[in-house]
């Protein structure tokens, strides 16, 4: 099976379907940020707080459906700092649940394997 790439960077600077949601949209004070650095690599820092019952900031990115019938897992290389993160897709945009899961990162350049089967549905109002 070929790979189907979803985002390069590399190729592709176009960030408007990138955004940053914070626990700031219920009165958190975490804060993030995502840009394209002088390398061609997408970098997503920021502080997560958990004053006023904030602990979040996330980055999603919105496209086109892909046709994932026959494919079985997902790849993301990424260079993380050593924390656990949260894996969201949806089937739909207008989806009130997503498919999640959890990875780890070692705070080196790493591929991330997330297999399609192993994503478990969330209603979003458990997330």
């Amino acid at each position: 099976m070929k790979p189907l790439p979803v985002y390069t960077f590399e190729t592709n600077k176009n960030t408007l379907q990138w955004s940053v949601i914070d626990d700031a949209v219920m009165g958190g004070k975490s804060s993030g940020s995502f840009f394209i650095n002088e390398n061609g690599k997408g970098v997503f820092e920021g502080t997560v707080s958990l004053e006023n019952k904030g602990g979040f900031s996330s980055l999603r990115y919105q496209f086109a459906t892909i046709e994932t019938t026959s494919y079985t897992k997902l790849k993301i290389v990424l260079k993380g700092d050593g924390k656990r993160y949260k894996f969201r897709v949806k089937a739909k945009q207008t989806d009130r649940h997503s498919y999640t899961t959890y990875f780890n990162t070692s705070g080196a350049w790493e591929t991330i394997e997330i297999a399609l089967e192993k994503l478990t549905p969330l209603s979003e109002e458990l997330l």
